[in-house]
């Protein structure tokens, strides 16, 4: 009996939305213990949280820390939206692995 296997471009699809859901819980978890949050939405905002330069250093260095990376602190106010600062990270980790 042969058994089919799904083709591969849809296993890693799979994979990566797997991935981007953990990624947005980890750096959501993040922002909202670092900041002192009970609740967090996608579109909010770190400036309008309250953020502020040294915040950033401590949410950027738990972020390396948790995720192995040398994310720099500047990300957060480029990118200040959480959903739009994920997708950020997870592009600048994407961008880390090709250059190795």
């Amino acid at each position: 009996m042969l058994l089919w296997a799904r083709p591969r471009w849809q296993r890693e699809n799979e994979t990566m939305r797997i991935k981007m859901d953990e990624l947005f819980m980890i750096v959501a978890g993040i922002w909202q213990r670092d900041l002192d949050l009970d609740e967090l939405s996608p579109d909010d905002s770190f400036v309008d949280l309250a953020g502020h330069s040294m915040l950033a250093l401590i949410v950027i260095d738990d972020l390396n820390k948790k995720l192995h990376t040398d994310l720099p602190p500047y990300l957060l106010f480029e990118e200040p939206v959480l959903s739009k600062f994920t997708e950020r990270v997870r592009s600048e980790m994407v961008g880390s692995h090709t250059a190795s």
